[in-house]
């Protein structure tokens, strides 16, 4: 045992001898040798610059040092027009911005008619029947992947990945508007779970899993798709108790009343109370046909003027899934700046993870990456988007645009993370960060030329999971 020992030290010895003195030896084709880190290690230069920055990184987070404040000097947060739009709604730890950002597109005429001081709808409705629906939808994919392999199909995969997930799109919006209608906060309020959604997903998801493995485990012993259809209803009165739980009953039916603003006594006038259904109180007092509004995106890495379809974007089993209209970034431009002028506030979708400033700036002139590092990060907007390294993540309004010489310098922004964040809610988007990061728009059809409506009625071309333009 000891001469066992003994050889194997030995040959440790001799090989660390050959990966100190024979650096070509280290690793094979493709691999970092000896050789290679050296190279590495020669080619940075230990500079004034790259000391200065060194320390900075070791005390400071990153965002805090890109900020170019030079650059940002002089540009006024002025807009020469606006949406009065009012109040700042807030997510809280949810992945909500789209539902959110798509009722608050409908807040500013409730409250300008009504003449309230102040409107909110409940988005914590909304959720309890989007996780609803999206746990279905999961059980059907179940049900219809059943015969998959767990292991090989990658489809089925990336449906257990995230079963009913918190994302969206304005789609899913219109969809569960529709269906269930709306109520104002004050008939289903937000709660510490609505606010904070990890606990509670990771409780649905657990059971969605598990739901899974029931549904193929029947398929696996022969059961017929109604006998699994069985099970899903059983599965789905579970789902429905973990949501009930954690958000709350939503109401069938509530009490609307409100007060308008003070009138010439200086009292405010309040309405008379009225009991409705969420879907009568979207008809008879939102009044606004979200089917007028059609869904246009930019993603040069598709081609221009095509209809495109992501099945897999809907809450909604028997929803069409996502269909939108691929349009230069231009267009995109023209169309929101008609619609701020006359006054609508418009969702859009962007990827907001890029070059912004907490204090309030979307803007790729102020956020100086490569003068901290040193380092060409250049990619245009295809190649991002087909890289990964860039896509729609988050959803927000435009409240106000900044016209000089004919051309829009800036925007307004309403987000939904509260007064805290952005300058007391609102941000302020540079052009140039438009044309890099905002990707989708909802428009009004009635507002848009013939050419563009047209490519509605062509038969749209399905893009899968994977497409960059939609990944979670």
């Amino acid at each position: 045992m000891k001469a066992t020992r003994l050889a194997a030290t030995i040959g440790v010895f001799f090989a660390c001898c050959a990966l100190l003195f024979c650096p070509a030896l280290a690793a094979g084709d493709g691999g970092l040798s000896g050789k290679a880190i050296e190279t590495l290690r020669n080619s940075l230069r230990m500079d004034a610059r790259t000391k200065n920055a060194i320390d900075a990184l070791s005390q400071n987070e990153v965002r805090k040092l890109v900020i170019d404040t030079e650059a940002r000097k002089g540009v006024a947060n002025f807009f020469s027009d606006k949406v009065d739009a009012k109040g700042i709604t807030n997510q809280n730890k949810s992945g909500r911005c789209w539902m959110f950002a798509a009722v608050n597109t409908l807040r500013p005429a409730i409250i300008k008619r009504l003449k309230l001081e102040k409107f909110e709808f409940s988005c914590n409705y909304l959720f309890f029947w989007d996780k609803l629906e999206k746990s279905n939808l999961f059980l059907e994919k179940m049900i219809e992947l059943a015969d998959r392999s767990l292991t090989d199909d990658r489809e089925l995969q990336w449906w257990l990945r995230s079963p009913a997930g918190d994302g969206g799109q304005w789609n899913m919006a219109v969809d569960l508007i529709e269906k269930y209608g709306l109520v104002p906060l004050y008939a289903m309020p937000e709660n510490t779970q609505s606010k904070e959604s990890r606990y509670m997903n990771a409780a649905l998801f657990r059971r969605l899993r598990k739901g899974a493995l029931e549904i193929r485990t029947k398929h696996a012993r022969g059961a017929a798709k109604a006998e699994l259809r069985t099970e899903k209803t059983k599965i789905l009165e579970d789902v429905y108790r973990i949501l009930a739980l954690n958000l709350g009953v939503p109401p069938a039916k509530f009490e609307w009343r409100y007060e308008s603003k003070k009138g010439k006594d200086g009292k405010p006038t309040a309405s008379k109370p009225e009991i409705m259904t969420p879907r009568e109180f979207y008809r008879k007092v939102v009044r606004v046909d979200l089917g007028r509004y059609i869904y246009l995106m930019n993603t040069p890495n598709h081609p221009m003027g095509k209809l495109y379809r992501i099945m897999v974007d809907r809450s909604l089993h028997d929803s069409p899934g996502m269909t939108f209209a691929n349009v230069p970034i231009a267009a995109l431009k023209k169309f929101a700046v008609a619609a701020v002028k006359r006054g609508e506030a418009i969702w859009f979708g962007a990827d907001v993870g890029q070059d912004y400033d907490p204090s309030g700036w979307l803007a790729p002139e102020f956020y100086a990456l490569e003068s901290l590092y040193g380092v060409d990060f250049s990619m245009n907007k295809a190649e991002r988007l087909g890289y990964r390294e860039s896509l729609p993540t988050h959803a927000m309004v435009f409240i106000g645009v900044d016209i000089k010489n004919g051309k829009p310098r800036k925007w307004l922004v309403e987000n939904s993370w509260g007064e805290e964040r952005g300058n007391k809610g609102l941000w302020t988007m540079t052009d140039r960060w438009f044309d890099e990061y905002v990707y989708a728009l909802i428009v009004d059809k009635k507002k848009l030329p013939a050419p563009i409506v047209k490519i509605f009625e062509q038969k749209p071309v399905d893009l899968p999971y994977y497409d960059p333009v939609w990944a979670r």
